[in-house]
């Protein structure tokens, strides 16, 4: 019987003891990356002789359509967008509807974009135009 007790004895001290050490252990975590922040400009062009320029800190993952969207909410301008298979079409900002003979179309650095703006990805100094234009087909 004393067997028997002593062997309790131990493992209550082993189990003890391990719980102890799980609760004292320091959580010890990777620090995560820093997110790279820059400065972008962004334009929009009415098309009208109006436009607006805005200088936006952003961060490494911005697009050329998050600096809009971001922009747009802070500036209390209208949004309205559209959501296809290859990526976002922005229909309509402020008053003014993308159609046939007018729509938003984007530059990045006096350039067209390639692809749909929210699968374009900034680098820092950057510049970003919207422009309400007839559409070059």
């Amino acid at each position: 019987m004393k067997k028997y007790w002593y062997l309790f004895v131990i493992i209550a001290i082993g189990l003890l003891s391990t719980v102890y050490g799980f609760s004292t252990k320091q959580n010890i975590q990777t620090p995560k990356p820093q997110v790279q922040q820059f400065k972008t400009m962004l334009t929009l062009d009415y098309g009208n002789g109006n436009a607006n320029s805005y200088e936006i800190n952003t961060k490494e993952n911005a697009t050329a359509f998050s600096i809009l969207k971001s922009e747009t909410e802070k500036q209390g301008i209208y949004l309205e967008t559209q959501q296809y298979d290859f990526g976002v079409f922005v229909k309509k900002i402020g008053d003014l509807e993308s159609g046939a003979k007018k729509s938003w179309i984007y530059y990045v650095n006096g350039v067209s974009g390639d692809k749909a703006a929210d699968l374009y990805s900034l680098k820092e100094s950057d510049t970003v135009l919207w422009k309400y234009e007839t559409p070059k087909y």
